[in-house]
């Protein structure tokens, strides 16, 4: 196990950190008061605390999100790794320091300090240096669009934030009632992604580093809503929509830690990733992939001849979910989502996989279009009217609401154009089920768990060439000497 500079002193106070929110658990418990874990675990201001009550299951939810709490501390106070420090120049390490300053403001929102709205605008100073540090640092292993894509979207992520901060706390609200502010909410996760994109082909940064970041992206789409709640005291209730944005704050330690793991990987030389060829599945007689290409398209068709381009719509469970309980960068995401189904997208897809047949690729069609059709389902089977006003945010009133319609809308006055979900569903997952009996890795072609110890060894002998041979002092997964990749080995009497 590769140690890391202060590996024992952040497994200590991960640990403390984590015996520490037990003991409130317990306490909680016995005496009833359940408050004190809820400021230090979800919320260190208070300012849900009125609304929490003797509920004998909240501990059981705050112990799990305090571990991945401690897990996140570990991860950015044990520093870079022992050994060799590698050797950067001068905006690698300017990148680094910038990386760490990023921690530091990330990590002020844990303290029971007010909040003072200037603090947000030096935030934006050092977000500003490091986008353009970036576009510097990647420029010998990321070719120059992708960098110049990243250098404006951040850059303008990080100026409407300044403007919207500066505008607010001026009394002025400059982008009030526009709708069409999502596309501004949305540049930051694209310059993310962006980036996670590069990182995974630079050889400097882990690939844990990047599915953190990943990981980062998703629980950033499930910011608080944009819907302004007011909860009086005194119920014994739960107001979920009151502390559902404490709870996913205090989950949502990812980015913390891929900003953390960033700068330590440029303070550290990363062994060389093994290059590995993509495997491709056997091509197929072709009635049957293109049975699962064409199933999408039937029910977006005879939706798309109703005049109607979506999968689900507005008015469904799932939609009032994402829309309640997230930010307006999924709720776009999510409009976009439903269009794109309800085209008929993913029979693209579907050929993109068939064409290529990579296993990758293949899985995780399959995997999507098996979730989109659980989705379908849901929706179909759990359809709700809401009345919310505003619901039909990005979606054409015309289709879903009657002719003289009063807002807020009644469930007589919400229409419900198309076909039921439940036709995309199932479209959807027959062609899952295609894909799968089609493509599926033969029990050959699959991940070896055990490796056959014969007699007395004295090398390895390489799994895909078994006349290339290495000394048995070797691990027992190697670079293979004629394909340039990792693979297995098993024990071989050869010399």
């Amino acid at each position: 196990m590769r140690r890391h500079r202060f590996g024992r002193l952040a497994a200590g106070f991960a640990a403390l950190y984590l015996a520490a929110v037990i003991a409130l658990a317990v306490v909680g418990l016995i005496t009833g008061d359940l408050v004190p874990l809820w400021r230090v675990v979800a919320d260190p201001n208070g300012y849900t605390a009125d609304q929490i009550r003797a509920w004998p299951w909240l501990p059981a939810l705050l112990v799990p999100i305090a571990a991945v709490q401690a897990w996140a501390y570990r991860e950015v106070s044990r520093g870079w790794l022992r050994g060799e420090p590698a050797r950067n120049g001068r905006e690698v390490r300017l990148l680094r320091v910038g990386l760490y300053a990023m921690v530091v403001y990330v990590l002020t929102w844990q303290l029971p300090i007010p909040y003072l709205w200037w603090m947000s605008l030096v935030a934006d100073v050092i977000q500003l240096v490091v986008i353009w540090l970036f576009f510097r640092v990647l420029s010998g292993t990321t070719r120059r669009w992708p960098r110049v894509l990243m250098l404006v979207t951040g850059t303008l992520s990080v100026v409407h934030d300044v403007v919207t901060t500066i505008a607010y706390q001026s009394g002025n609200y400059l982008f009030a009632g526009q709708n069409w502010t999502w596309a501004l909410d949305i540049l930051w996760s694209l310059w993310l992604v962006s980036l996670l994109v590069a990182q995974a082909r630079d050889p400097r940064w882990s690939g844990a580093t990047v599915r953190v970041g990943v990981i980062a992206v998703f629980f950033s789409l499930l910011s608080s809503g944009s819907v302004s709640i007011v909860a009086f005291g005194g119920s014994e209730a739960v107001p979920w929509k009151l502390l559902m944005p404490s709870l996913l704050g205090a989950v949502s330690v990812f980015s913390l830690v891929w900003w953390a793991r960033s700068a330590h990987d440029l303070g550290t030389l990363q062994p060389p990733a093994p290059r590995t060829e993509p495997v491709r599945a056997r091509a197929r007689w072709w009635p049957l992939p293109v049975v699962a290409i064409v199933l999408p398209l039937v029910p977006a068709a005879v939706n798309l001849a109703q005049g109607v381009p979506f999968w689900l719509g507005p008015k469904n469970m799932l939609s009032d979910v994402v829309r309640e309980y997230t930010g307006s960068e999924a709720t776009a995401y999510w409009f976009a989502l439903d269009l794109l189904v309800g085209v008929g997208a993913p029979a693209v897809l579907i050929l993109v996989a068939v064409r290529r047949r990579t296993r990758t690729l293949l899985r995780a069609t399959t995997l999507s279009l098996f979730l989109l059709g659980g989705a379908g389902a849901v929706s179909a089977f759990t359809s709700e009217h809401s009345t919310f006003f505003g619901e039909l945010w990005l979606y054409p009133e015309s289709l879903y609401v009657a002719p003289g319609a009063t807002v807020p809308y009644e469930g007589s006055q919400l229409l419900s154009p198309g076909l039921s979900p439940l036709w995309y569903a199932l479209a959807l997952t027959a062609s899952g089920l295609i894909l799968l009996l089609l493509y599926a890795a033969p029990p050959a072609g699959r991940v070896r768990h055990h490796v056959l110890l014969a007699g007395s060894p004295r090398s390895w002998l390489c799994a895909c060439c078994p006349q290339r041979t290495w000394p048995a002092a070797l691990s027992r997964t190697a670079t293979c000497p004629s394909r340039g990749r990792s693979t297995w080995a098993r024990w071989s009497r050869a010399s």
